[in-house]
Order: C-alpha cells, then sequence, then structure tokens
C-alpha cells in the first residue's frame, strides 16, 4: 500500500477560498484543492492518513472528508500529541505499521508545514495562500510511483 500523510488547513482549504467563505453557506475544503487530491488517490492502491490538527475536535474524520469530496481510502489518523513536530507523528505511525507487518511501499506527505524531520524528502510542501495545486499533485504521484 502506498499511504498520503493529508493535513487539511492550507493543503485541503487555503487563506483565499476560506476568506471568501460565507457564514451561511460554508464548506471547509476548497473544491478545486479536493479534486487535486483525488488525482492523486486515482492512481490507486493508496491509504490516507489524516495528520491534521482537526484530529482534536472529536469528528469522525473519515466521514467528514467524504461529505466534503475526498474520495480516497481513509485508512487512520496519526496520533495526536502536544508540542511533537508532525513529521514524528507521522515517524510513529510508520514504525508501529511496519512491526505491525502492514507493509507501506511508499508514503508522501502533504502539509504546509515543514516540521518533518529525516522525513522532509517525501514533503511536498503546500503553498497554504492557494492549497494543494496540480502540480503538487503531479509531483505526488510521481513520488508514489
Amino acid at each position: 500500500m502506498k499511504i498520503i500523510f493529508l493535513d487539511f488547513d492550507g493543503v485541503l482549504n487555503n487563506t483565499k477560498y476560506l476568506e471568501a467563505q460565507s457564514e451561511i453557506v460554508f464548506a471547509p475544503f476548497d473544491f478545486v484543492n479536493v479534486e487535486n487530491l483525488n488525482t492523486i488517490t486515482d492512481i490507486g492502491d493508496i491509504g490516507i492518513v489524516i495528520t491534521s490538527d482537526w484530529r482534536r475536535f472529536g469528528l469522525d474524520l473519515k466521514q467528514f472528508v467524504k461529505r466534503y469530496g475526498v474520495i480516497g481510502n481513509v485508512v487512520g489518523e496519526t496520533r495526536v500529541t502536544d508540542h511533537m513536530p508532525r513529521g514524528m507523528e507521522i515517524q510513529a505511525w510508520l514504525l508501529k505499521y511496519r512491526v505491525d507487518k502492514e507493509f507501506i511501499q511508499k508514503f508522501v506527505i502533504l502539509d504546509d508545514r515543514d516540521d518533518m524531520g529525516y522525513i522532509s524528502d517525501r514533503l511536498i510542501q503546500t503553498d497554504p495562500a492557494v492549497g494543494l495545486t496540480k502540480e503538487d499533485a503531479l509531483r505526488a504521484i510521481e513520488m508514489l510511483r
């Protein structure tokens, strides 16, 4: 299996999109950013692991992302920690599933932050003003092939 470690803020939404949202009709994700993510998951055999701080809100994130257009298969979330860089949370998730004999072939991290430590070579760092672009999606596809 190939894995996408997915942040929401600055990846599936962006500052321009959020500023333009109406309080009456609010959607948390920019449709363009979601379509770019779906382009990546369309290549098949990809699981999504949510790394977003939205994990702290007690939402059923698997159903939440599907409601807003994410087509990919959400297979889990990284553990919520306080004051630990996101890269370390991802490393802990990878270690757990490698120990559990789950075969992770390749992975990519989609995030607007850069605190990934020694796995930063797997990071596609998005611009929080625009979120996940088509170019970012194409780079992710190349990294996962």
